[in-house]
């Protein structure tokens, strides 16, 4: 599995004097923890349908999976919504994916496509162009995957080519070199002749509006080499605003949610949690204590597992109570991926 953040966020206080400080104070992310005490999933999750292949096609706007067309999709659109419903289920599945994309469809639409599939596999994919040849490449980045990477960035009037280095750890990416192209002939021979240097693990493509899936096919192709037969690709939006320097050029996807949202959408269940609780108070007056749920928000929004992160509250019931409301959530869909969140609940008669 690929690399994930996980986000603590202060919780409701229940008979506690005084109220929760701001959210931005209380959001950090931490590493996974250790076995949970308790887990919950959703009672009726639907099976996942594929068995060990599926191949996603587009024609035109149209998304079919294994022949069976399962929506449209216009490039501007945020998410595949029944694409993501129906690959949900799957998440744990050792599924290979092969794309099947029109060379001169839209890069963007691919994009929205490609990005929905590293919440689940770090295996390579296939994706082939037209009626060329099948391309296998991985779309998860992992921690390892440090070397040579090359970015292109082909706006309508500019093309700028970037020879990168992922050293280990977060933050340790830097620019070796720059140059801007006057073609995009210029721009793949950049690529091939710095991968032959010494082979890329990796492409990083900004993609414009009107940008075709050749561009994507190209500079697989010029990166490619018999050392990285299964190379990275790193898709961003070129319309979305650019990180300070480069240290986030290759950082590890995971989902966003803004905390404030989050905490939001819990505040609105305290009611669930106070019956879970007051229950608790009926069988010992002085029950006190911090209840910790670790849940994890879908690409729908939906909550997909809840889990029991470390209660310190002395009711064992009131503790796996709590952590079945969060099932019942439901949130806006991340960006960019699933989201694991840490939420602490102190409890207290009052």
């Amino acid at each position: 599995m690929r690399g994930r953040a996980v986000w603590v966020l202060g919780g409701l206080m229940f008979g506690c004097a005084g109220s929760p400080p701001h959210a931005s104070d209380l959001v950090s992310p931490v590493p996974s923890a250790s076995s949970p005490a308790f887990v919950a999933e959703p009672p009726h999750r639907p099976a996942c349908t594929f068995s060990d292949e599926v191949t996603i096609a587009v024609h035109g706007a149209d998304v079919l999976v294994n022949g069976t067309r399962v929506e449209e999709l216009a490039a501007s659109a945020e998410r595949p919504t029944a694409l993501t419903r129906l690959l949900i289920p799957c998440r744990e599945h050792n599924i290979h994916f092969q794309f099947e994309l029109e060379a001169q469809g839209s890069a963007q639409l691919s994009r929205l496509l490609l990005r929905e599939l590293p919440q689940w596999s770090s295996e390579s994919v296939s994706v082939r162009f037209g009626g060329s040849r099948a391309v296998p490449l991985r779309l998860a980045l992992p921690e390892s995957a440090t070397g040579h990477w090359v970015r292109l960035v082909a706006e309508p009037e500019h093309i700028r080519a970037l020879e990168l280095y992922r050293g280990d750890g977060p933050g340790k990416t830097e620019v070796l070199r720059e140059v801007e192209p006057r073609t995009m002939a210029d721009a793949y021979a950049f690529l091939r002749a710095t991968c032959a240097k010494s082979p890329c693990v990796g492409v990083v493509l900004s993609l414009a509006k009107e940008t075709k899936n050749t561009l994507i096919e190209s500079a697989l192709e010029a990166i490619r080499s018999p050392q990285v037969g299964e190379p990275l690709l790193f898709l961003r939006d070129a319309s979305a605003p650019e990180s300070e320097g480069t240290a986030n050029e290759l950082s590890v996807v995971s989902g966003r949610l803004p905390p404030e949202l989050i905490q939001s959408v819990v505040r609105k269940a305290y009611g669930s949690f106070r019956g879970c609780f007051e229950q608790g108070l009926g069988r010992n007056p002085n029950l006190t204590g911090r209840v910790t749920a670790r849940f994890v928000i879908e690409l729908d929004g939906t909550v997909s597992r809840a889990s029991d992160d470390g209660s310190d509250l002395g009711d064992p019931a009131v503790v796996k109570c709590i952590v079945l409301q969060f099932l019942k959530l439901e949130f806006p869909p991340p960006d960019g991926g699933i989201v694991t969140v840490v939420y602490p609940i102190v409890l207290s008669p009052g």
